[in-house]
């Protein structure tokens, strides 16, 4: 969960935010791995990634790269969208 922008719910407590958030310490059993915590709760290592559509929390479960942006990690309702929106409006305007 290295990645500050990316977005994550936790499965205990439903909070959510971004990477940067998360509490993060050495693994006790093993300090070359880090555990990630939730800032509420406390429950580590328990997270979904979370659609990085603004005010979406849905699972994000497709990543994907839109044409002269950067890569997208969305959920299935928002996966491709602005790239198809573009395309559409595109067409309409010939």
């Amino acid at each position: 969960m290295s990645d500050p922008d990316l977005r994550w719910k936790c499965k205990e407590c439903g909070w959510t935010g971004n990477g940067a958030e998360l509490l993060s310490a050495p693994n006790p059993f093993d300090p070359t791995y880090t555990i990630s915590g939730c800032p509420q709760c406390q429950t580590v290592d328990s997270f979904d990634n979370i659609c990085d559509e603004p005010g979406c929390n849905d699972y994000a479960g497709c990543g994907w790269k839109p044409k002269d942006a950067p890569y997208r990690r969305t959920c299935s309702k928002h996966m491709g969208k602005h790239d198809y929106n573009a395309a559409l409006a595109a067409k309409e305007q010939t």
